[in-house]
């Protein structure tokens, strides 16, 4: 497309386009997102892309604000420098933002840079003037206990309207299978078998690479009742509307499924009911903490549930453990084997 400035364009023809030459118009970082959610379209899940496109666009309001301040002199990010990283660094450390989370923003916002040609953040790791974050070895795992989760629950019945049912049945599914939540919301009806009690993972996660869509069965029997009452209220709403979808979790505003940004606002107000602070991707880290704790022996198995390529990825980044049980049931009087007189 030479220097012909990219707007309007399908994502297939924002693929064409030259990286090196477009014009990026008077606010390039806004055009420059739009064009990495067209070529990455190709690479990252649907899911993946999701998240950064939504983050790369806060980003950039951090970055205008840096150029309408005069601290730096450009948004294009084929001429981001060390500079403008830094002053990112510093931005997300002043928020005080989990060194985990600061590792996760830095790998979106250099691969953002590198599309556009610009490793400047590659060459800054090698520099050992730079300290980059890191994630803790010991990362806390967000997971919450039965009461919470029961308390969670109860509070979507004070939703008015289907939100609640939705919103129930997704958390009810991702926890019974112990899945993740974006696996559980985009489901088809076909997905759901309660005679069977399993669900089909139609869009895991790696989907188009790694990732394969596979049959798992509903673990959390006490799950049921509560799917199966959302299943019922569907029916009966889908009648008094006339609405047709393939999907489980229906908008029936659009037919499709809710959205990451509607669920997020469902989630804000059952926090508020149920005074219970948590992610809706807890619910995978909550099925393997309530089902493995004070049983290791469980680890392996709950692994494949949960298809993990090993139990060391289950244990290291879903299982949090409440140590002091652990180690007292593990341990106990066992002191008295070597007790010294």
């Amino acid at each position: 497309m030479g220097r012909k400035r990219a707007t309007g364009e399908s994502n297939a023809e924002l693929r064409q386009t030259d990286l090196k030459s477009v014009r990026l118009g008077g606010k390039p970082g806004i055009m420059a997102v739009r064009l990495y959610e067209a070529f990455q379209e190709v690479n990252l899940s649907p899911c993946t892309l999701d998240v950064d496109v939504r983050k790369l666009k806060q980003f950039n309001r951090f970055f205008e604000g840096l150029y309408e301040r005069g601290a730096c002199k450009t948004l294009d990010p084929r001429h981001f420098d060390e500079s403008m990283v830094t002053e990112f660094m510093m931005w997300m450390k002043g928020r005080e933002l989990a060194a985990s989370t600061q590792e996760k923003y830095l790998q979106i916002l250099e691969r953002y840079l590198r599309l556009f040609g610009n490793d400047v953040i590659g060459i800054m790791r090698g520099n050992p003037r730079y300290r980059f974050p890191k994630s803790p070895r010991d990362t806390p795992i967000d997971a919450m206990d039965r009461d919470e989760l029961q308390e969670v629950i109860d509070a979507t019945y004070n939703l008015v309207g289907w939100s609640g049912w939705v919103f129930r049945g997704v958390v009810c599914l991702a926890f019974g299978i112990g899945g993740r939540h974006k696996e559980v919301i985009d489901a088809e009806v076909q997905d759901l078998s309660l005679a069977s009690e399993d669900f089909y993972v139609r869009h895991p996660k790696g989907e188009g690479s790694w990732g394969v869509p596979q049959w798992v069965d509903i673990i959390r029997k006490d799950m049921l009742p509560y799917l199966q009452e959302f299943w019922d209220e569907r029916e009966r709403m889908l009648a008094e509307t006339g609405v047709t979808s393939d999907f489980l979790f229906v908008n029936p505003r659009t037919g499709l499924p809710y959205s990451e940004k509607s669920m997020r606002a469902i989630k804000k107000k059952v926090e508020e009911i149920s005074g219970v602070r948590f992610k809706i991707k807890d619910m995978r880290s909550t099925f393997c903490s309530l089902t493995i704790n004070d049983h290791m022996e469980r680890l392996n198995a709950t692994s494949e549930q949960m298809r993990h390529a090993s139990p060391d990825m289950t244990r290291k980044h879903y299982l949090r453990i409440n140590r002091k049980r652990a180690i007292k049931n593990g341990i106990g009087d066992s002191w008295k084997e070597t007790e010294i007189k």
